[in-house]
């Protein structure tokens, strides 16, 4: 423990039987033994501790409501179900299992009553609910299909997917939120470059320059991301030969609309015995900005994991190379939808052809008859290990990857990282 900037080690830790406070006793820390655990004792950090409690039990008490509300949960979008798994403890698989009854029986007791009534068969005073069921069809055949495709993504790849129909108006408004929250920072001519084209991010740096009024060795790092695996006055930095520690860190937003993290790092005391490293170069901004926008893609990409099954085998690779996506298990999931959507439009093509509805029948019996083509021929190949994707579709979804992708991992670069300040100015 850290006490008024010395080491301490707690040797003995007692509740008292009276007052039922906690009683801890300290003993100096011999410098020859290694620091396993490090806890500053100060009251800024006895409050955290309060707070992290509080927000624990409070934690518990959100997880019991939120157990109440398992079928809605299932519909959000994938990443925001594994959010509250990982928040909340509420398991994200079995929240979506259950919200795909309700909407099951509504799709598959809506489209019989629309088939009876198109086949003549007459409801009584239900005859409008009917009539409008049957100009609804094409809704409730997606309701079907979705229900189907999430159940079988939940209960045979046990990954929590959400309902489209809710996920696209939550979409648009977290799109609309944030375009005019970030208009400032996205309009700014640094991040308009790197959106623009990532090429422009291989010329990113942090700027590293002397400390004023502080020691030689001492510097200051100002980067446009933060820096969580860095903590301060515990991680040793290892930067150009030597070893630092971030003492202080702090941020500044600009009229620019960007908020830049500045960060103080001194050498470490050659006789304080570190427990974690990390190297630092000030080019591994370029990476930290690649992880942040390729999560915030993930939450797009995961979210219609299946849809991405349609894409050829090497494009379907790569998201897997940087997201957390699984090529063959979508590929099989995405077949199996389009040979159930096909059935259904060959379906719903003969039922209008035998109504005399010729256009409709006729459009809906050959894009089933399409569909189910392309999947018993993907599906054939797919059995001989072959991830492929759909000629009618995969061109079509293509597009809507490729943005995602540039930001997918790249292998890290082996050149030796820029000199400290102090270092550029005694060798000029």
């Amino acid at each position: 423990m850290l006490v008024d900037d010395a080491w301490y080690e707690m040797v003995e830790f007692r509740q008292h039987p009276e007052s039922g406070r906690y009683h801890g006793y300290l003993q100096p820390w011999s410098d020859s033994e290694t620091m396993r655990n490090i806890v500053e004792l100060t009251p800024e950090r006895c409050e955290a501790l309060t707070s992290q409690h509080d927000h624990q039990e409070e934690r518990a008490e959100r997880a019991q409501e939120l157990e109440r509300w398992a079928p809605l949960l299932g519909l959000l979008p994938m990443a925001e179900q594994l959010r509250m798994e990982r928040d909340y403890g509420t398991p994200a698989v079995r929240n979506t299992i259950f919200s795909v009854p309700p909407l099951l029986l509504l799709g598959g007791v809506g489209m019989l009553v629309a088939i009876a009534y198109h086949l003549g068969i007459r409801f009584g005073p239900l005859e409008p609910v009917a009539a409008l069921l049957d100009h609804l069809q094409l809704l409730l055949i997606y309701l079907v299909t979705e229900s189907l495709l999430r159940l079988a993504i939940a209960g045979y790849g046990r990954r929590p997917v959400g309902s489209l129909m809710v996920i696209l108006p939550l979409a648009i408004h977290q799109l609309v939120t944030n375009q005019r929250s970030q208009w400032r920072s996205r309009n700014h001519e640094l991040i308009r470059q790197l959106e623009n084209n990532p090429a422009h991010l291989a010329d990113l740096r942090d700027t590293v320059k002397p400390l004023p009024d502080a020691q030689e060795a001492a510097f200051e790092v100002i980067s446009l991301m933060p820096k969580d695996h860095w903590t301060l006055n515990v991680t040793g930095i290892r930067y150009c030969d030597r070893i630092y520690l971030a003492t202080e860190r702090f941020t500044k937003d600009r009229d620019d609309g960007l908020t830049w993290h500045h960060f103080h790092l001194t050498p470490a005391p050659a006789e304080r015995v570190l427990r974690v490293y990390r190297d630092y170069d000030p080019r591994e901004v370029q990476q930290l900005y690649r992880d942040h926008r390729r999560q915030e893609s993930a939450a797009w990409i995961e979210t219609f994991a299946p849809i991405w099954g349609l894409l050829d085998g090497t494009l379907q690779k790569r998201l897997a190379a940087s997201y957390r996506y699984a090529p063959a298990a979508m590929t099989q999931i995405s077949i199996v939808a389009m040979l159930a959507i096909g059935a259904l439009f060959g379906l719903l093509g003969g039922i209008n052809l035998r109504q005399a509805e010729y256009v409709s029948g006729s459009l809906l019996l050959l894009l089933g008859i399409a569909l189910l083509i392309d999947g018993i021929q993907r599906r054939l190949k797919y059995h001989s290990g072959e991830v492929i994707g759909s000629r009618l579709f995969g061109r079509l979804v293509r597009p809507m990857v490729l943005r995602a992708l540039r930001w997918e991992t790249r292998a890290k670069g082996s050149a030796k990282p820029d000199p400290p300040p102090h270092t550029a100015r005694a060798s000029s």
